[in-house]
């Protein structure tokens, strides 16, 4: 355990070297983290998980201490890369690198802006060019 809090719903929101916990039940990688934002005003954070559908979590935290720098931090160093890349026109993607736990090749995701088609043919190639560079540039 690196931090934890408890939630005003009488959980508790911990920080692994791993994952978020909200105990009891949820479990969160943090490659599986798109953003995660902090609202001192509130003692309350934002969690977007990735996945399908993409989910998003709130915790409103009693006594945060350190458990929001701890998942700023967390959230950061699963990234390795990403970069926004231009696909059509003005619309494009963030691709993204990240390290998992217990592996050696990375994780990528691409997030299409709206409006872009991933079952387009002259997207999905795009992608896949945008893709092969990142991937030989790490």
């Amino acid at each position: 355990m690196l931090a934890a809090a408890r939630a005003d719903d009488g959980s508790y929101v911990v920080a692994t070297d791993r994952a978020l916990h909200r105990v009891p039940g949820v479990r969160i990688p943090w490659h599986d983290v798109d953003q995660a934002r902090w609202d001192a005003d509130t003692d309350t954070l934002h969690l977007l998980q990735d996945g399908e559908p993409r989910r998003a979590h709130r915790m409103r935290l009693e006594r945060p201490g350190r458990l929001p720098e701890t998942v700023r931090e967390r959230v950061q160093s699963s990234i390795v890369i990403s970069q926004r890349v231009r696909l059509s026109g003005k619309l494009g993607a963030r691709i993204v690198g990240r390290r998992q736990p217990g592996r050696e090749e990375l994780l990528w995701r691409v997030l299409l802006d709206p409006g872009l088609d991933p079952d387009d043919p002259l997207v999905r190639e795009a992608i896949e060019h945008a893709l092969a560079e990142l991937r030989a540039q790490t």
